[in-house]
């Protein structure tokens, strides 16, 4: 008889850095709720992922549970060679592969996302926005987080992941950035 235990996964296996000759960054969109068990089939084979998670809160009548949910729902970013794509695709959880085209741009917004979730306070998802000031935090725990600002929503650095059009938006304080080209 199955149980309905949660899985437990790490966001992140291996680096965020520049593939190897040979390997690859790629997107993979899976089967509806089947994100943490790629990552811990993925994890299984040495495969490395990332898989950006946020805290969420289910209230039923007579108690709170908290649990991670994927940020992205349905993605999972993974950096493989074509024999571990192979493993990947026989795991019975992906739909399709998304290529990265830009490797160095999507690696610094996985990087942005990484930063932004791991230093911030707070993450919210965003809607996606692609139109804004590009700017730089300059000073505290955000400090080199780079993401748009709009007008308006001034206190607050938007994230992005431009491939799949999604975005996370983290708080800011006033007069802690400056703005970049």
């Amino acid at each position: 008889m199955a149980t309905n235990k949660p899985i437990i996964v790490d966001e992140i296996f291996g680096t965020l850095t520049k593939a190897k000759e040979g390997s690859r960054w790629l997107v993979v969109y899976t089967k509806p709720k089947r994100e943490k068990k790629l990552a811990e089939y993925a994890k299984k084979r040495k495969i490395n992922y990332f898989l950006p998670l946020i805290l969420s809160l289910r209230k039923y009548k007579y108690r709170k549970i908290e649990f991670t949910k994927p940020l992205f729902p349905g993605y999972i970013f993974v950096k493989c060679n074509f024999r571990e794509k192979n493993l990947l695709q026989i795991s019975g959880h992906i739909l399709t592969f998304l290529k990265v085209i830009d490797e160095d741009s999507f690696l610094d917004e996985l990087n942005q996302i990484y930063l932004g979730k791991t230093k911030a306070e707070e993450v919210e998802i965003h809607d996606y926005v692609e139109i804004g000031t590009r700017v730089e935090i300059t000073e505290g725990s955000l400090k080199g987080l780079k993401g748009l600002v709009t007008d308006n929503e001034p206190n607050k650095i938007i994230l992005s992941v431009n491939l799949l059009k999604r975005s996370i938006a983290v708080e800011i304080k006033p007069g802690t950035f400056k703005i970049v080209e």
